[in-house]
């Protein structure tokens, strides 16, 4: 029996052709993501480690939270300023010029 009939090397099939089509190099983490998982493990490591009552670690728990709270609103803050004011339109900033 030929054993380089089995052999996939012997065949001419590499990795790269034997990918799948469905593979897209998009779904890489990107450096973002992993920051985030990061943050993620850590708030799950202090929060295990908080779990039996300790002060120490409860605080550091709420205060991580806090931190991440902060991280997440310092990309939006545009937005949140944009959501909790609204630009006036012409006859609401005009309004009181007909009362002269």
């Amino acid at each position: 029996m030929d054993s380089s009939a089995n052999d996939p090397a012997a065949q001419g099939y590499s990795y790269e052709a034997d990918r799948p089509e469905s593979y897209d190099d998009g779904e890489e983490l990107s450096t973002e993501d992993i920051h985030r998982l990061l943050a993620a493990f850590i708030i799950c490591v202090i929060a295990t480690l908080a779990h039996k009552g300790d002060i120490f670690w409860t605080l550091m728990f709420f205060f991580s939270i806090l931190l991440c709270g902060i991280w997440w609103a310092s990309d939006k803050t545009d937005n949140l300023y944009q959501s909790f004011t609204k630009k006036p339109t012409l006859s609401q900033r005009y309004q009181f010029h007909d009362e002269f």
